[in-house]
């Protein structure tokens, strides 16, 4: 019975450092270049960085468009023309935006898929918590 426990706490110990060496980003038998996973941190860090620079700016520009077609439209003579053309400079904003948000999801998407392979360049996978941006 004692033999049982021992080659269960082996079991979880053995476990526990494959799961811990899988966390860590260690390939078995490989060497990690550390400068290399530094550089691929870099990488995808600063393309996360001008994707979410690039989001801002295109929806400050899409808040701006807005704004002043907003403003346009209340110097419209008529109630119906006011109204289509907020209307209008409402559906022209969720269209930028969206656009905004598609662009920025597909950087993330490529600056993500481009981090897993230079973390395998690096002979390295990204820790658990680290696997999405």
């Amino acid at each position: 019975m004692d033999s049982m426990k021992n080659f269960t706490k082996v079991g979880v110990i053995v476990g526990s450092v494959a799961l811990l060496m899988g966390a860590y980003g260690a390939f078995a038998g490989a060497q990690v270049n550390v400068a290399c996973v530094q550089s691929a941190i870099d990488k995808r860090e600063n393309s996360l960085i001008a994707a979410r620079q690039q989001y801002d700016a295109d929806v400050v520009a899409a808040i701006a468009v807005r704004r002043d077609a907003r403003k346009a439209a209340w110097d419209l003579d008529t109630v119906a023309k006011r109204n289509a053309a907020i209307d209008q400079a409402m559906n022209a904003f969720r269209k930028s935006h969206d656009q905004a948000d598609a662009k920025f999801m597909s950087a993330v998407k490529v600056g993500s898929k481009q981090f897993g392979a230079d973390m395998k360049a690096c002979k390295a996978a990204p820790a658990a918590n680290e696997a999405s941006i």
